[in-house]
C-alpha cells in the first residue's frame, strides 16, 4: 500500500528540504493515492514501482 506520509518523507529527503513551498498539490495526490490504493489491484511489483515514480 502506497502511503502519502512516507513518500513524502522520501521525497523532501531527496530534495534535501523540510517542507514543500507549495501543498496545493495533496488534494489530487490524495485521490490518486485512493485510486492507486483501492482500484489499481496493484500487486507489490505495481506497489514498488509507483512507490518510486511518485
Amino acid at each position: 500500500m502506497l502511503d502519502k506520509q512516507t513518500l513524502i518523507s522520501e521525497a523532501l529527503a531527496q530534495a534535501k528540504r523540510t517542507s514543500f513551498l507549495d501543498d496545493s498539490f495533496e488534494p489530487v495526490f490524495d485521490r490518486l493515492l485512493t485510486a492507486l490504493n483501492t482500484e489499481a489491484s496493484l500487486n507489490e511489483v505495481g506497489t514498488g514501482f509507483h512507490s518510486v515514480r511518485l
